[in-house]
């Protein structure tokens, strides 16, 4: 636990919506590798798989027009349902 709210400190909004929050409460997972560092070079290894192919179209690509597209509609899946509230119904059901 990091801090413990009390009183007026307990308001706060999270989602679009008003929480009463007691604590603030630090999760982590992983070795520690900052989420932007991570994303920065998941970014960078795919622009050298797609660079790989510009040169040598028998490259076999980690990431196709396929599978980029249905990564894409599981983010814009993900967004709607973050901004619906219906976030918690989606992972009950998947469960």
């Amino acid at each position: 636990m990091i801090e413990t709210y009390g009183g007026d400190d307990r308001a706060c909004k999270g989602r679009f919506k008003e929480i009463d929050a007691g604590q603030r409460i630090e999760l982590t997972f992983g070795e520690g590798v900052a989420k932007m560092k991570l994303y920065a070079e998941l970014l960078r290894a795919m622009l050298e798989d797609q660079l790989a192919w510009i040169r040598d179209n028998s490259h076999t690509r980690r990431i196709s027009e396929e599978n980029g597209r249905s990564s894409l509609a599981y983010a814009l899946d993900a967004d709607r349902l973050a901004r619906s509230g219906d976030a918690a119904k989606a992972g009950a059901k998947a469960i």
